[in-house]
């Protein structure tokens, strides 16, 4: 059991799962919609959001994610909207014109990677563009970091005023290509969130792939510190079974943070939501 309250999000449907893993899995606005409302009332506050157009395929198209926010804002009134702006293939301006939505967060995948055979790429300049469209839209970047680099990476643009206090970082860790999901990496990576940036305001929040999932998500290096736990994608193989995920956020067993919490443990301003 995870004592003190923790802000869970949840990836309702991910950018690489098909109905073919799991004939459950929802891809139309109105399916993301109720279970973004089934994952509010397992516990769940935030909704990290990846949309499909209707064959399935990962898509950046403005209308699509328009509605799709509509359909989980009237489902899940009051859960935090996380927009994914990775792409591994799509122009950098598709990926830009997701802030003109205005969700309450969006990602900042802050560096390039090697996922499986893929090569993600995060041209530096975009980032710096992204970065600073974030902060004139007044939405909460949550810094993607897959390496430590990224972290490095980071801490220059805070430096420079592109990343403003308080920040929040994710790891992503145990995919085939980046870093493994050993709880040692963890650790690493969440001191060095302590040496470089403001440990009384600063958060982290931590997602695994594969097996790694549940003993990442339930980890606590620092007890002292807010973070987060975040259940990656819609379907979780866990103990030999698929389970849909407002169902895996009961299994963490915490004690969730929800409504105005998330605002209070994360340190952001109400001026966020206005």
């Amino acid at each position: 059991m995870l004592s003190s309250p923790v802000v869970i999000t949840c990836a309702l449907t991910g950018s690489g799962a098909k109905r073919s893993d799991h004939p459950g899995l929802p891809v139309p606005p109105k399916e993301q919609g109720a279970a973004a409302a089934e994952a509010l009332q397992a516990g769940a506050s935030v909704i990290h959001l990846h949309v499909r157009v209707d064959d399935e395929k990962p898509t950046l198209r403005l209308g699509r994610f328009r509605e799709a926010i509509q359909a989980i804002q009237e489902a899940a009134p009051g859960i935090i909207i996380e927009v994914s702006t990775g792409a591994f293939s799509d122009p950098f301006a598709d990926r830009l014109q997701l802030t003109s939505l205005q969700p309450e967060m969006a990602t900042l995948n802050i560096g390039s990677a090697n996922f499986f055979d893929l090569t993600y790429i995060n041209d530096p300049s975009d980032v710096r563009t992204l970065a600073q469209a974030l902060n004139q839209a007044q939405i909460i970047p949550k810094i993607e970091a897959v390496e430590v680099g990224h972290l490095e990476a980071a801490f220059r643009l805070h430096k420079q005023g592109l990343l403003l206090s308080p920040l929040h970082f994710h790891f992503a860790l145990g995919y085939p290509g980046p870093m493994s999901g050993r709880l040692s990496n963890l650790a690493y990576l969440a001191d060095l969130t302590v040496d470089y940036f403001n440990p009384k305001t600063d958060t982290w929040s931590v997602s695994g792939f594969g097996a790694c999932s549940l003993p990442l998500l339930c980890s606590r290096p620092h007890p002292g510190r807010a973070c987060t736990s975040r259940v990656r994608g819609r379907y979780l193989l866990y103990a030999g079974s698929i389970g849909p995920q407002a169902q895996l956020v009961g299994q963490l067993h915490a004690s969730p943070a929800i409504w105005d919490a998330p605002l209070r443990i994360l340190g952001w301003q109400e001026k966020y939501w206005v």
